[in-house]
């Protein structure tokens, strides 16, 4: 049996499960009202089949809830504290000083001397002022000097005024409060945490920036660096209850499942230790709503995922797709907004009004295909060498066809297949190729996206909840919900004529079985269904072999038959025996 480590609200492993088909026990995951992905759906398999959405990345996959809205966390960052700096940038003698706070000032003229400092004259300067207005037994003003800076705060932790003068445009010493116009005017020494605002052009609000003081010790007040950070008072990380899942497979029948929340976990299996660290969904640690603004998705229903040349990319019930960082699949934000990086996420927007919104997309190897009711789009770099960035992708409108959106297209090899409804009550199955060739949009986009179904457009009764393909085999596999007894089945071939790629034979047929069939997936050439048995689940596994000039359909149906059990031999009519080096029943 799998070992599976899950994690997460809502989550947990049976303690008690019921056993599988195959006579395996402890697989099952249950999934309460409180989980990611518990669902509002009918608790029916083939009215669940539309509801989740994954994204294949190597050994892990992320699994979305497509009928979930993503939230952003109600935390926000930490608000600014009242406080200011006095910095004394240089030692001039006979150059009035004047210290205003709260609209009380006081004037300090430092005087010419051998050892006149910096030091010196925020000394001078802060005791002049206190002298004068702040030098009862409980004082209402904190300063704290440290060489030529002072922090300044009130006692009480209110808001308070402060400005100073030097008589030369502030070029020998300044009051630094709430923002400044260039990091230049900034000292390197100062308490940690001190948070501001540089201003850019006036007017606009784009290029202003938030910095942050870090010291280089980790100490409360000191040297260190202005750093680039968040504006306060501001939500700044994704609500993870409402974000997809992770399953990771750390070995054959080893698997963790839970939210990207950068929890460590740990599987023992038969003395082996198998570790993983979660990856998180990373926070905006820059600028604020306008300079780095939310996701699309946020807000919305994650409606399809993919990996695409080292980006997560979302398609949620908008017209925009929202890409990741490069190689960091979990990081919507950009890492700095004074300039734009080849790494930096970003969104895509289609050219077409507010209704052609996204619900289906497939990753192709040159580019993204994405789905709306009416209409189908390209997401793709400039060209195929381009690197996908901001600055080079693009997306397109390639066809104009209606969709059903309840199955999800499917690729098979450079081809598409994806489902629509008729008038009649049928299904009709188009098929679009994966293409940079303009001459072949341009023919798609006037109306000639094949229609594989035109010779029986009344074959397939009701509307396409599933397709599969097997590219090995060149099958495609579709169900619908007028039926789920019933499989339709395109059989199709390959061959090349005149140096290109043409279909040389395709057919429909259908088969039919005893029981509600609740999902159909290809791996390779097999095909596995899984049945409804009551309550219970069971599946069917199908297995094209050529033999000389014959195909033959190896079916390979797993159950349970009454009074047959690993400890006893049957007494019904049915015997059933298992070879454990063959794997056969």
């Amino acid at each position: 049996p799998a070992t599976v480590d899950v994690h997460g609200t809502g989550l947990s492993m049976a303690a008690n499960p019921a056993t599988t088909p195959d006579g395996q026990i402890g697989h099952w995951i249950e999934i309460a009202e409180t989980s990611y992905l518990a669902s509002t759906a009918e608790p029916d398999p083939i009215g669940l089949l539309g509801n989740y959405a994954v994204a294949l990345g190597g050994p892990f996959a992320i699994l979305a809830n497509r009928t979930k809205t993503v939230r952003m966390n109600p935390a926000v960052s930490p608000s600014r504290s009242y406080e200011a700096l006095i910095f004394i940038k240089s030692a001039v003698a006979n150059t009035t000083l004047t210290l205003t706070i709260d609209s009380q000032s006081t004037s300090f003229t430092p005087q010419a001397g051998s050892s006149l400092s910096t030091t010196q004259i925020l000394q001078g300067l802060v005791n002049a002022w206190r002298n004068a207005h702040d030098n009862g037994a409980t004082s209402v003003y904190e300063f704290h000097n440290t060489r030529y800076v002072s922090w300044v705060k009130k006692a009480d932790g209110s808001s308070f005024t402060i400005s100073l003068d030097d008589g030369l445009s502030n070029t020998t010493a300044s009051a630094i409060q709430n923002s400044v116009v260039s990091t230049a005017e900034l000292p390197t020494l100062a308490p940690d945490g001190f948070k501001l605002l540089q201003i850019g052009s006036a007017g606009v609000d784009v290029d202003d920036v938030w910095v942050e003081f870090r010291t280089r010790d980790q100490s409360s007040f000191g040297d260190g660096t202005w750093q680039e950070t968040i504006a306060p008072g501001i939500p700044f990380e994704l609500d993870i209850e409402t974000m997809p899942l992770l399953i990771r497979r750390a070995a054959q029948d080893v698997l963790f499942v839970g939210p990207a929340d950068g929890a460590s976990r740990q599987a023992i299996v038969n003395g082996q230790v198998y570790d993983y660290d979660f990856p998180k969904w990373l926070e905006r640690t820059a600028g604020d709503l306008t300079t780095s603004p939310d996701p699309a998705f946020v807000g919305q229903r994650i409606r399809d995922l993919g990996l695409f040349r080292g980006r997560l990319v979302i398609a949620s019930d908008t017209r925009t797709l929202s890409n990741s960082e490069l190689n960091i699949p979990f990081n919507f934000f950009p890492k700095t907004i004074q300039a734009a990086l080849e790494t930096d996420p970003f969104e895509l927007l289609t050219p077409a009004g507010p209704g052609a919104v996204f619900d289906w997309l497939l990753v192709g190897l040159t580019g993204v295909m994405v789905f709306a009711a009416d209409s189908q789009y390209m997401a793709e770099a400039g060209s195929e060498s381009d690197v996908y960035t901001a600055r080079s992708a693009k997306i397109t409108q390639v066809a104009e066809v209606s969709q059903n959106l309840k199955a999800k297209p499917v690729t098979a090899a450079s081809n598409v297949f994806f489902s629509a409804d008729t008038a009649a009550g049928f299904s009709r199955v188009n098929e679009y190729p994966f293409s940079s060739d303009s001459l072949l949009r341009n023919d798609l986009l006037s109306g000639a996206t094949p229609n594989i179904t035109e010779a029986v457009p009344k074959y397939i009764k009701g509307s396409a909840i599933s397709l599969t393909v097997s590219e090995e085999s060149e099958y495609l596999v579709l169900l619908t919900g007028h039926d789920p007894r019933t499989l339709y089945v395109y059989r199709y071939s390959w061959s090349l004529s005149g140096g290109r790629r043409v279909k040389s034979q395709s057919a429909w047929n259908k088969w039919t079985f005893s029981k509600d069939i609740a999902s159909v997936e290809f791996l390779r050439s097999t095909l596995t269904i899984l049945f409804r048995e009551g309550l219970e689940l069971c599946s069917l596994q199908v297995t094209q072999t050529q033999l000389q000039d014959n195909t033959i359909y190896t079916l390979d149906r797993q159950v349970e038959y009454p009074g047959c059990n690993a400890n006893s031999t049957t007494t019904d009519d049915v015997v059933a025996t298992y070879d454990v080096s063959l794997n056969k029943t």
